[in-house]
C-alpha cells in the first residue's frame, strides 16, 4: 500500500479507471452471456423459473461482494479482487460454455449446431 500512496495521483486515477472499465465490461458481459444462453437453452414453460433462479444467483453474488468488501476494507484491494475475479470467470465461460445453437445456425455452422443440439438432448 505504501508504494501505491507514493504514486502520482494521475497514475492512481488511471489505475482506478482501468479497473472500473474492466469490471464494468466483464461483469456486464458475463451476466448477459449467461442470461441469453439460459433463455435459449430452456423451453418456454421453464423460462420464468430459470430467469428467477438466474436473478437470485446474481443477488447472491452481490452478497459475496459485500462480504469481500467487509474483509478487505480498502477500495484498491476490492477493485483488484473484482477485476481479477471477473477476468477469471470470463475466461472460464469463454473456454467451457458452448456457443448458442441459434448463433451457430445463423452462422451456417450446421454440423456444430447439430452436434450441440444432440448433446443438449441427452
Amino acid at each position: 500500500t505504501s508504494e501505491y500512496l507514493n504514486m502520482n495521483w494521475m497514475i492512481r486515477y488511471s489505475i482506478f479507471l482501468a479497473s472500473r472499465l474492466l469490471i464494468g465490461f466483464l461483469t456486464y458481459s458475463l451476466y448477459t452471456i449467461c442470461y441469453v444462453l439460459l433463455i435459449e437453452l430452456t423451453n418456454k414453460t421453464w423460462r420464468t423459473t430459470v430467469s428467477n433462479i438466474n436473478l437470485n444467483i446474481y443477488v447472491m453474488g452481490e452478497f459475496i461482494i459485500l462480504a469481500v468488501a467487509y474483509l478487505f476494507r480498502n477500495w484498491l484491494y476490492l477493485q483488484w479482487f473484482l477485476t481479477f475475479y471477473s477476468l477469471v470467470i470470463t475466461i472460464l465461460v469463454y473456454v467451457f460454455l458452448p456457443e448458442s445453437p441459434s448463433f451457430l445456425i445463423e452462422m451456417k455452422q450446421y454440423k456444430e449446431a447439430k452436434k450441440l443440439l444432440r448433446r443438449m438432448a441427452k
